[in-house]
């Protein structure tokens, strides 16, 4: 989750990548895409249910190692949120799903340190997001050439006045 702009409110990020091999295209001719995205949450008595459907036309289909990507961002109230999410690409369409039980979204009310989940980016052509303070590139795949710039995206409140100092540090899953 990402910070709001006022206290007991956040945001939610979400993007969705589908590689050229899964495209299942709704017109060949210009090349077009259909996905139906069904997004939902549960914190404690609180929810929310978004259904929708985006079609992208394109100049032209994309290629093996290429994806198309697209965004969605929602107000949420703070707090941790459950979360699933449901795409499909045409009616008949078994579709994908993703579940992911702890979405945390901080509070910047009070005076206590809140920071937002760290978001991604890609500087060679990650999709476009435009953040509170600007655009920034966010990564469709996550993964990295060793050597490769990082870039993140992060919020912090709480913090007091004046320039903070962070540092961030990756750590491998199994724990090398």
């Amino acid at each position: 989750g990402l910070l709001g702009d006022r206290p007991s409110q956040g945001r939610m990020l979400v993007l969705v990548s589908v590689p050229a091999t899964s495209l299942a295209p709704i017109s060949q001719d210009p090349p077009a895409y259909g996905f139906r995205m069904r997004l939902g949450g549960r914190s404690g008595p609180r929810s929310f249910q978004l259904d929708s459907v985006r079609q992208f036309r394109v100049d032209r289909a994309p290629e093996p190692g290429q994806m198309v990507t697209f965004t969605t961002e929602l107000p949420l109230e703070a707090g941790t949120w459950n979360v699933g999410l449901a795409l499909e690409q045409q009616p008949d369409s078994a579709g994908d799903a993703l579940h992911d039980p702890e979405v945390p979204v901080p509070n910047v009310a009070g005076t206590r340190l809140a920071l937002s989940d760290i978001v991604l980016g890609d500087n060679t052509g990650g999709r476009a997001w435009t953040a509170p303070d600007g655009p920034f590139p966010l990564s469709s795949t996550g993964s990295y050439v060793r050597g490769e710039p990082v870039l993140l995206y992060y919020e912090i409140a709480g913090a007091g006045e004046g320039e903070i100092q962070s540092e961030v540090t990756f750590v491998r899953d199994d724990g090398k």
